[in-house]
């Protein structure tokens, strides 16, 4: 849960398309007296972000829902047709990879990093160990000092490289 409490802040307070959602729908101010006609659970990003540092969830979907309820209202009030729908679809698409990098850059668990070692001593010939030092070197340099491994500092992303260069 905590860490979806980045990504998601950054999204608050960085792009411009998300300034429609970051704070609740004030419908008095904005004019819309039938808006809770329509939204009958009003969410925002402050409410998202309010309850994840309060601890009110309890898991990653609780908190993903709940982003997923603000475009859903969005869409809802306003229909397909408007430009702040498609701005919601821009934060939902600019939120999303923002997670999935996070996941990516991660550091990989100890069971994935023996799992590398694992693959390397399996293979053990200086052609894939050659293929293995050029990869890293490409996606994760600080990996590789004087051609030697340090699998202390393997991520999920290059992890995955290095089980799809096995697999081949």
């Amino acid at each position: 849960v905590k860490a979806l409490y980045e990504p998601l802040y950054w999204l608050y307070t960085s792009p411009i398309e998300s300034k429609p959602f970051r704070e609740p729908v004030n419908a008095v101010a904005l004019g819309l007296l039938d808006y809770f006609n329509f939204v009958t659970t009003p969410m925002s990003l402050r409410c998202v972000l309010d309850r994840i540092a309060s601890g009110d969830y309890s898991n990653a979907p609780q908190v993903m829902q709940d982003v997923e309820l603000i475009w859903a209202n969005c869409k809802l009030y306003n229909g397909v047709d408007k430009p702040i729908w498609h701005q919601a679809q821009v934060c939902s698409n600019l939120l999303n990879e923002r997670i999935t990098n996070a996941r990516e850059s991660a550091l990989a668990t100890e069971e994935e990093q023996d799992k590398v070692a694992q693959y390397i001593e399996e293979v053990n010939s200086d052609a894939f160990n050659d293929k293995v030092l050029e990869l890293l070197e490409a996606i994760e340099p600080g990996m590789v000092n004087d051609g030697e491994l340090d699998l202390s500092r393997l991520t999920v992303r290059a992890s995955r490289k290095l089980e799809a260069l096995h697999a081949s």
